[in-house]
């Protein structure tokens, strides 16, 4: 799983669940986990199957 920090670093996209959701309606599987690290919330996101066609 990648945090949603993790993948905006080494993408260079801020909006991170837009690609989600552009990857999501080209066939990609991605699981979306949210967790409690110390006092805040976070998203990590693991990709189970990359979008058709790629």
């Amino acid at each position: 799983p990648h945090s949603t920090r993790d993948i905006a670093r080494r993408s260079h996209v801020c909006a991170i669940n837009s690609c989600v959701a552009e990857l999501r309606q080209h066939g990609a599987q991605i699981h979306c986990e949210r967790l409690r690290v110390r006092d805040e919330w976070r998203f990590f996101y693991t990709m189970t199957r990359g979008p058709e066609g790629v």
